[in-house]
């Protein structure tokens, strides 16, 4: 390859300096008019020492008769410089569909950092919304703790009102039964003292008589 930089198979790079190893012939070879067939091989087993890759390996004839039934792939010149023209195409390609894969990789990677973000925003607005539910519910506790008292207040206040009332009505009913025995007892004396006016009445008249009765012996 650097042999052919300046375009001439000379075992020399385009600055002039040799080309080591220099090894054209698989140029030559590709560009020799008699041999008409060619096959490329590639070994997914063993490196090629000293250089390194898969070991691989393409061979040139003139006589097809040489090719056998499991030769694999047999192409004409046509499609052998398709096939040619595809690989340097995608050779020539590779830094566009690169940049393009570079282009998206780095749009993931925004999204994914955008996603995260977006998750992040969202956990924090979950734990938020967490706190202000439990800081509600905390509330409504204290708030039903404080109607429950007032409840509570309120129903002591009432007992407390209905027992001063059934106090208030059995006095007023005692002193009535007072005031009853009060005006019962003065009717009594009355009556005594009119029994004992009758009978003193009675004693004065009768010592009267007795008093008549001895005037008159």
């Amino acid at each position: 390859e650097k042999d052919m930089s300046d375009g001439v198979l000379d075992c020399k790079a385009s600055d002039g300096k040799p080309v080591k190893p220099c090894a054209y012939g698989h140029y030559t070879t590709l560009v020799n008019p008699d041999l008409t067939l060619t096959g490329f091989g590639v070994s997914q087993n063993g490196n090629i020492t000293g250089i390194g890759g898969n070991t691989h390996s393409q061979l040139f004839t003139e006589n097809a008769n040489g090719i056998g039934s499991d030769a694999g792939r047999i192409m004409d010149v046509d499609a052998y410089l398709t096939d040619l023209t595809a690989y340097r195409d995608s050779l020539t390609g590779a830094d566009a569909a690169y940049q393009t894969a570079l282009s998206k990789s780095k749009q993931a990677a925004q999204d994914a950092s955008d996603a995260a973000k977006a998750l992040a925003a969202a956990q924090q607005s979950a734990r938020k919304a967490a706190e202000e539910a439990q800081q509600a519910a905390q509330k409504a506790r204290d708030l039903q703790a404080a109607a429950d008292e007032a409840q509570k207040a309120y129903d002591e206040a009432v007992k407390a009102n209905e027992d001063k009332a059934k106090a208030l009505e059995e006095a007023r009913k005692d002193q009535a039964d007072k005031n009853a025995a009060y005006s019962a007892a003065q009717q009594a004396t009355k009556e005594a003292r009119s029994g004992a006016d009758a009978a003193t009445d009675a004693q004065t008249a009768a010592q009267t008589a007795v008093d008549k009765a001895n005037t008159a012996v």
